[in-house]
């Protein structure tokens, strides 16, 4: 299965499709560790797109972070959760996997992991981007 990820522009619907697409996403023991594994994923889109969109939108950010913060605190257990159902999965996880959507996953981890951006040009927004980035912000405030 090929998910046609385009940096930074469908983040949370890349990061979605690799949960759905990610066996060992999927061998999640119950359905709760499947819920804590999907928020956990939410949260790593969140932060991806608002990257993106900060970078089509100066500001962006301002209004983001502290929407991220509250929505990160309110599902801390579950995103807390999530990631660990992701380590025991990697470490458990019987082959094969697509070590492709592994490392998708990865590279979001490493660059969140950074406080600023690996690239921060501008870029063109566009009527997609801004829809994308309006649900993003729609999303962190739990509508």
């Amino acid at each position: 299965m090929t998910i046609p990820c385009q940096q930074g522009k469908r983040s949370v619907l890349c990061l979605a499709l690799l949960f759905l697409a990610c066996p060992q996403a999927q061998a999640a023991p119950n359905k709760a560790d499947g819920w804590a594994f999907a928020i956990y994923m939410q949260s790593i889109g969140a932060q991806m797109l608002a990257r993106t969109c900060e970078r089509a939108d100066p500001g962006y950010m301002a209004r983001f972070a502290p929407l991220h913060m509250a929505w990160s605190q309110q599902n801390a257990a579950q995103i807390a959760r999530g990631e660990q159902v992701y380590f025991d999965n990697l470490q458990s996880a019987p082959a094969p996997r697509d070590e492709s959507k592994i490392a998708k996953i990865e590279a979001a981890r490493k660059a969140l992991a950074s406080p600023a951006p690996a690239d921060s040009t501008p870029i063109a927004m566009t009527d997609q981007l801004r829809s994308m980035c309006a649900d993003n912000l729609d999303t962190v405030r739990g509508r």
